[in-house]
């Protein structure tokens, strides 16, 4: 990545938040995200030389945050389309919305929503 991470614009801070979110599941897979090198995770986790446990690190850091930031009972729902999709999924989203009780328009809904508050709030702490 060419620019800072306070230098992207909200859509594309979002767009790198997505990506995480998609592979937090895979560790190996964020090795080389730009979020490895946020002062937000190095608060949080410090420094690491080991790619792989800054992978886990970032994948470890956004489930917190997603706990964080869902943990009222009114946002209980968003907290739980986040853990099913991206930290523990088990196959399809019609699935993942079959399994929550959830429309799936409502399920999708839900995701967009999370995840832009997700990646709002990670974008207020690091930039």
């Amino acid at each position: 990545m060419d620019r800072s991470l306070t230098e992207l614009q909200r859509d594309e801070f979002a767009q790198l938040v997505r990506a995480a979110l998609r592979a937090c599941d895979r560790p190996d897979l964020l090795v080389a995200h730009p979020l490895l090198a946020s002062h937000w995770l190095a608060a949080r986790n410090g420094s690491t030389s080991d790619r792989l446990a800054a992978g886990r690190a970032l994948s470890a850091a956004l489930r917190d945050e997603c706990r964080r930031l869902f943990a009222s009972p009114r946002d209980r729902v968003l907290d739980r389309v986040i853990e099913e999709t991206f930290f523990h999924p088990r196959g399809k989203q019609e699935l993942i919305a079959a399994e929550l009780g959830l429309a799936y328009s409502t399920y999708r809904r839900y995701l967009a929503q999370a995840v832009t508050r997700l990646a709002d709030a990670l974008r207020a702490q690091i930039c």
